[in-house]
Formats: structure tokens, C-alpha cells, sequence
């Protein structure tokens, strides 16, 4: 199993003054974390496994 880990300090989840800085973290990490990531994500889904428990 991996993990990956995008952190965001000094911000309080229930400070409702903190959400702007939380959405501005988002909006401009997502597109990053999508941009590296697009490839394996084709890769599988055009070489979809099926796994059975």
C-alpha cells in the first residue's frame, strides 16, 4: 500500500475563517495531483483487471 500526502498547516477544519485558505489549498493542488497522476489512471482503465475475492 502507498500513500501520498498533501498538507496544509496553521488551518483549523471547524474555523470557519480557515475555509477560504482550505479551498484555495484544493483548488490549486488538485489539478497538480491530477496532472501526475492521469496516466496510471488511463493505464488502468483501459487495462481493467477484474479481481475476485
Amino acid at each position: 500500500m502507498s500513500r501520498i500526502k498533501f498538507e496544509l498547516g496553521g488551518v483549523n477544519l471547524f474555523d470557519e475563517t480557515d475555509w477560504n485558505t482550505m479551498s484555495e489549498f484544493v483548488v490549486d493542488n488538485l489539478p497538480k495531483f491530477e496532472l501526475a497522476f492521469k496516466p496510471e489512471i488511463e493505464n488502468l482503465k483501459t487495462n481493467r483487471m477484474v479481481f475476485v475475492r
